[in-house]
């Protein structure tokens, strides 16, 4: 089955409701296609349909991602990254399972990301503290709650 990639306006409301969402994702993160990978995301040898069809999942997933959906932005992202291997997509995916409180599949996939990227990525930072931050939130939600002796009447 041939899917048409939607068509987003680069004019109005809706357009300019979309750039002013996509910077509210944490400094550093990739918020356009361009930002998860130029080389990558450029390859002279790639299909244009298959890069045309990461793009327009890889916007669905940080739209979704900015409404709060992070059930549809996992799926979305998850389908850019199928269709074209960037390891920047990774970090989009290991903040969205954070934001969601699956510590687990945080840490596998920033743990992935750092597999993945090259040493001289620039997210290679921001995954490593992710990780440091996650086992404190870890340690911190499954930390009992503190007791209060009870107050004499």
């Amino acid at each position: 089955m041939h899917r048409t990639p939607r068509s987003y306006p680069t004019r109005g409301p809706l357009w300019l409701a979309a750039v002013a969402l996509s910077v509210a994702l944490p400094t550093g993160l990739p918020t356009s296609w361009e930002d998860v990978g130029p080389t990558a995301a450029r390859a002279e040898d790639d299909d244009p349909e298959v890069v045309a069809q990461a793009k327009l999942h890889y916007k669905m997933g940080l739209d979704a991602f900015q409404a709060g959906k992070y059930d549809v932005a996992i799926k979305e992202l998850k389908k850019a990254y199928l269709l074209k291997r960037i390891p920047a997509i990774l970090l989009n995916i290991g903040l969205t399972y954070r934001k969601m409180k699956d510590y687990d599949m945080s840490t596998y996939f920033y743990k992935k990301y750092l597999a993945e990227a090259p040493a001289e990525d620039k997210g290679r930072g921001q995954a490593e503290a992710a990780l440091r931050e996650i086992d404190e939130e870890k340690r911190a939600a499954t930390a009992p709650a503190p007791t209060q002796a009870a107050k004499p009447a």
